[in-house]
């Protein structure tokens, strides 16, 4: 399954994301072919163009043809080794159900679930740590990679409070 996909509006290319969806890759001659076409990049989403892991320069929201997107990057040349990484520059919102149990401070069993909100600040090392074989990450991959460090909090958290006092306590 797709995490993106392009789709036709006033005869322009957009990018937008599938639920669940946080960055893709887009390299080759699809990338060759968005590029030399109008499109659009939706507001809270950003393009990174990354040549061999060193960042080419990023765009932000807005309308560029392959005119514009040549004016503002000089030195970018398409070729095989170049990257699109476009990603969520906005509120991630995430939800996290930890699974196992935990103690509270009198002993009492309990679970753990956090909502959480995260925003990347640099494109570049989200793509460096979540898509060295990959094209595509998800929300569940952000979850995944913070896994031990909540469960970690959440533990220390938990222990030290009686269950009454986090009962409905959000």
């Amino acid at each position: 399954m797709d995490l993106f996909f392009w789709r036709n509006v006033n005869e322009h290319n957009t990018w937008k994301r599938k639920e669940g969806g946080v960055g893709t890759v887009i390299t080759g001659e699809e990338l060759k072919g968005i590029t030399w076409q109008t499109f659009v990049v939706l507001p809270g989403t950003r393009c990174l163009f990354i040549d061999n892991g060193v960042s080419q320069g990023e765009l932000e929201s807005g309308k560029y043809t392959a005119e514009s997107l040549y004016q503002r990057f000089t030195q970018l040349r398409l070729k095989s080794a170049i990257r699109m990484f476009t990603y969520d520059s906005g509120d991630i919102h995430l939800d996290y159900e930890t699974g196992r149990e935990f103690y509270t401070k009198e002993n009492v069993k309990t679970g753990g679930k956090l909502s959480f909100v995260v925003k990347v600040d640099d494109g570049l090392l989200l793509h460096n740590n979540f898509l060295k074989e990959k094209t595509n990450v998800y929300k569940q991959d952000i979850i995944d990679f913070v896994r031990g460090e909540i469960d970690h909090i959440l533990s220390g958290f938990i222990v030290q409070h009686s269950f009454e006092d986090l009962y409905g306590n959000l």
